[in-house]
């Protein structure tokens, strides 16, 4: 009776430390998604980079802040080959109020 015991315990406690991880490391992206503002930005050009014997690109993004505040920062978002937007492509930016270069992009679909 106590090897089941000890057997669904330590199922238990393995399961409870894997749902606090997890909620560990998504709780920076939903804190972020409740407190972003969307407002509309532009790729206003591509970085390119070489990382190995690829060529990898970075766009970056300008938008303004509900305050009037212009924003123009190179994201994290990347391709590789070449850039998968044309300047000047439109796009939706949610940003953090505290911290307006914190940002996710919203890329248009590619139908």
């Amino acid at each position: 009776m106590e090897e089941g015991f000890w057997k669904w315990g330590l199922t238990a406690l393995c399961l409870i430390a894997i749902i606090v991880i997890i909620i560990w490391r998504l709780w920076p992206l939903i804190t972020f998604k409740k407190r972003a503002i969307q407002v509309p930005g532009l790729i206003t050009n591509w970085i390119s980079a070489r990382k190995g014997n690829k060529t990898i690109y970075r766009p970056i993004i300008s938008f303004k802040t509900r305050e009037g505040e212009l924003i123009t920062l190179t994201s994290e978002d990347r391709c590789e080959g070449s850039p998968l937007y044309e300047k000047g492509t439109r796009v939706e930016i949610l940003y953090d109020p505290k911290d307006a270069e914190k940002i996710k992009v919203i890329y248009p679909s590619k139908l």
